[in-house]
């Protein structure tokens, strides 16, 4: 799915990029890319279910949000999406990761709303990753903060 999303992208601007470059840097990444391990996280049923709420609370809120159609039908799918995806043996990370940048172009739009849709979508993101990383063998700091990257004054020292 992943190499279908990067191949209609490289379609659509080709202007920018050329095709047999597309094609390069698909063919690169397909080598690269072991699709039964790597991106996917193996969620147990306490976290699915845990997922499914989250999803279901950020639905109501983009819901009652006063977005335009448009833009709450692109949401609503995308959550849809999401549901579905829960409940696969190995779910896809990239879709869920695809959520928090659609949250970061409607938050501004959301007014009132933002700061609960924000609240969910960190919450999926926190289950997600570490379910992800549990799956590929990679050890996080305890607890339950966000994980971010090390500012640059810290890396420079």
């Amino acid at each position: 799915m992943l190499l279908s999303v990067i191949s209609q992208f490289a379609t659509h601007n080709a202007e920018r990029l050329s095709e047999e470059a597309a094609q390069a840097a698909l063919a690169q990444y397909s080598d690269a890319v072991d699709e039964t391990t790597f991106g996917v996280a193996k969620l147990n049923e306490e976290e699915k279910k845990s997922i499914l709420s989250h999803l279901e609370k950020a639905r109501v809120i983009v819901e009652r949000s006063q977005l335009s159609d448009r833009k709450k039908n692109a949401l609503f799918g995308r959550l849809a999406e999401l549901h579905r995806e829960v409940n696969l043996t190995g779910t896809r990370t990239d879709r869920f990761f695809a959520l928090a940048g659609d949250t970061a172009f409607v938050l501004g739009a959301m007014a009132a709303n933002a700061k609960p849709f924000l609240q969910e979508v960190k919450e999926i993101l926190k289950i997600v990753g570490r379910s992800r990383a549990r799956q590929e063998g990679v050890s996080l700091p305890p607890g339950d903060e966000t994980l971010r990257l090390p500012s640059p004054s810290d890396e420079e020292g």
